[in-house]
């Protein structure tokens, strides 16, 4: 790739810039390339990942904080084997995850930091485990992150979440993935109703509406880029849905999923309440409360980011696309 800023834009330079898709395919290549399964061990590649987090099931692992999330346990390399019990799939340590009733919110928030040392670093049955010390401060490479305005995505994490989030999350404009993400949802057999204008009770729902109608004014002369993508389709895109691909097309069979905390959701599933469709989400999905504890829900770090890059004149979104560029390219260079 080559990075080159454009400070001002010409009839010949804007003609030869690229297409805001191909802005978002160089900021998934670049990615594509920090995590690329051929330089890593199987253990720290994406399927594995995922195979540790379906070990995780509420009735085995259930109500734990943000930061013992199954996510992050699985990321950091543990399986559910047993209630509460985690076994590391390198070193094959074992960590049972328990919390008294009894604690005080004091005490509690005290065990959780011990657990969280246990799960990166003293838990695993040796240093020279794969996964000990990872995504801590001791581990440089895996602590570097990308970072979307006040979302910190680790690239430990970053190497084994949805790719599709990942560039998503780090791109500048990401409005721009939002009709590709509601393209595959375009196809649901159930035709959806139109979302409410707002919502008494959930500022949500209005924020939701304020990014779809937006994004449909700014690009109602291009029917090229939004096709016949309506507004509810681009909310359930918004909110982390997308077309599911287990979808066999039997009645049992799920119309939509979110790759990040597995969830499924059914035609008769479907709400025209962003909050129910937020409550489909399992309660550690980033789409509901963010990367880390503390983070705003990425749902809304992408609608807010959207609407400021919706209002932005078109030439700062390219320039924005550029930094973005250089930022995840000198990113990789610390990698080597």
């Amino acid at each position: 790739f080559s990075f080159t800023h454009h400070a001002t834009m010409t009839p010949s330079t804007a003609a030869s810039r690229p297409s805001m898709k191909k802005q978002s395919e160089s900021i998934r290549s670049l990615l594509d390339d920090a995590v690329s399964p051929r330089k890593k061990p199987r253990l720290l590649t994406r399927e594995t990942y995922l195979e540790r987090l379906q070990s995780f099931s509420s009735q085995t692992y259930f109500a734990k904080p943000i930061g013992l999330s199954p996510i992050l346990c699985a990321a950091r390399g543990w399986s559910n084997i047993g209630a509460d019990l985690l076994e590391c799939s390198h070193c094959h340590a074992k960590l049972c995850v328990s919390f008294d009733e009894a604690l005080l919110p004091s005490q509690r928030v005290k065990v959780e930091q011990y657990y969280k040392e246990q799960l990166a670093t003293k838990g695993h049955a040796s240093e020279l485990c794969l996964f000990c010390d990872i995504g801590t401060n001791k581990n440089k490479e895996d602590a570097t992150s990308l970072q979307q305005k006040e979302q910190t995505i680790p690239l430990y994490l970053a190497a084994v979440l949805d790719p599709d989030f990942v560039a998503w999350m780090s791109h500048p404009t990401p409005q721009a993935m939002l009709v590709e993400r509601s393209q595959q949802i375009a196809v649901a057999p159930t035709r959806l109703q139109e979302l409410p204008q707002d919502d008494a009770e959930n500022g949500d729902q209005l924020l939701v509406g304020q990014v779809c109608d937006k994004f449909l004014t700014t690009n109602n002369d291009d029917s090229s880029t939004i096709g016949d993508v309506d507004k509810t389709v681009l909310a359930l895109a918004l909110l982390g849905w997308t077309g599911s691909s287990t979808n066999d097309n039997t009645t049992s069979a799920a119309s939509l999923e979110c790759k990040l905390c597995l969830s499924s959701l059914h035609n008769q599933q479907i709400s025209t309440s962003a909050a129910s469709l937020l409550k489909r989400h399992k309660f550690y999905c980033p789409y509901r409360c963010g990367i880390t504890e503390g983070d705003e829900p990425c749902w809304k770090t992408i609608a807010n980011k959207s609407l400021e890059s919706l209002n932005e004149e078109r030439e700062n979104d390219y320039q924005s696309a550029d930094a973005t560029l250089l930022r995840i390219q000198r990113l990789l260079a610390q990698q080597q």
